[in-house]
């Protein structure tokens, strides 16, 4: 019996010191084993399903950026209505949106109105794009309309 434990030993002994420990990537010193050690791996947040943001960018009719236009989000349930400016490179975004809204955005400069945009729950993207291009300008009207005469 003493020498069918003292075999097992020495089996387990041979398995533990002949082991090799696993390949490591190149990395700096003092972090071998962080990287190699599951306990250590970063843990990503949880997402949040039911926000969203919402970004796009203000154009002109061939395609130029369109900086400080006022763009207005609506939640079409509430009527309520966020505005923002656009940066300089016509760039929008609305944080915090719930996706179970239908909301509506538009922009505006210098008299100018941009096309109607919709985003609703249908739109399953975490982080909707929708870009708004402005209407062209019209063109002034050579003959002014006619004057009522008083009588």
């Amino acid at each position: 019996m003493r020498s069918v434990v003292c075999s097992l030993i020495a089996v387990f002994t041979v398995s533990i010191v002949g082991a090799q420990p696993p390949s490591v990537p190149d990395t700096p010193a003092g972090s071998v084993g962080k990287q190699a050690d599951p306990w250590f791996k970063k843990k990503e947040k949880p997402k949040n399903t039911t926000i969203r943001d919402l970004s796009g960018a203000v154009l002109t009719p061939d395609r130029q950026p369109v900086a400080g236009a006022l763009v207005r989000l609506r939640d079409t349930s509430t009527g309520n209505t966020r505005d923002m400016i656009a940066d300089a490179k016509g760039v929008y975004k609305f944080t915090g949106l719930k996706r179970d809204l239908i909301y509506q955005v538009s922009a505006e400069y210098k008299g100018s109105k941009s096309n109607t945009r919709s985003l609703t729950p249908f739109d399953e993207r975490d982080e909707p794009i929708l870009d708004l291009t402005m209407a062209p300008a019209q063109a002034a009207s050579k003959n002014p309309p006619p004057k009522e005469s008083k009588k």
